[in-house]
């Protein structure tokens, strides 16, 4: 298994192991929160408040780090169950927190050893297609730059990218390079799920569920 996946994994089991013990709070029009409870009351720590906005998006924030995703269904249920099915892979769900939070930036980490990984993937390609085609192709420029990238990884993302600008269709092929979801994307699609669980929203339907907006 990748470093990534692992990573991805790892941190969707985690989230959900926070919520496990939360209940619903407080609820009123389009918004909810959910917090465990104790013998002495309500506690705060990882306390989620979840709030269906005008625009079909969804804010989620509290004792967690803000997060909104957009766009989903326009009634409030089909939103949360939308997002809270969100369950595997990342790609989608960290499209909507892109858009929801105004740039990728703002939903992803840099992670040196999932650059490093990839990086030293990338070498072993090129040194594979090197043997394979016996002396017929030379990738030892190209090599270089990729060892010199890797000495440069702890420097972060920019140092990295001054040196592989120098490979032809480098963004094609490192456009995510390192580049791995924010945690708080995943904790907060954890607290719409439990959300949902709590809410029932989870059980079959008869109906079908409307195809979510589409990004403007």
């Amino acid at each position: 298994m990748s470093y990534r996946k692992k990573y991805e994994e790892d941190l969707r089991k985690d989230s959900q192991n926070v919520f496990e013990e939360h209940r619903l709070c407080k609820k009123g029009e389009g918004r909810w929160l959910i917090k465990r409870k104790r013998e002495e009351g309500w506690e705060s720590m990882y306390a989620a408040e979840i709030i269906c906005l005008f625009n079909n998006s969804i804010y989620v924030g509290g004792d967690i780090d803000t997060v909104v995703f957009s766009y989903g269904p326009p009634e409030n249920e089909q939103r949360l169950r939308w997002l809270g099915r969100q369950t595997s892979g990342t790609e989608y769900l960290r499209e909507k927190a892109s858009i929801g939070m105004g740039g990728r930036e703002l939903v992803e980490d840099w992670d040196p050893q999932c650059a490093r990984e990839e990086l030293r993937e990338a070498l072993e390609e090129l040194e594979k297609e090197e043997k394979e085609e016996e002396g017929e192709v030379d990738h030892e420029e190209e090599k270089e730059t990729l060892r010199h990238a890797l000495r440069l990884i702890d420097d972060g993302s920019s140092a990295v990218w001054q040196v592989l600008y120098d490979i032809p269709d480098s963004w094609e092929s490192f456009e995510n390079l390192g580049q791995v979801t924010s945690p708080k994307v995943f904790y907060a699609q954890a607290a719409v799920a439990k959300l949902c669980e709590l809410l029932g929203l989870f059980e079959e339907k008869s109906e079908p569920e409307p195809e979510p907006k589409k990004d403007p």
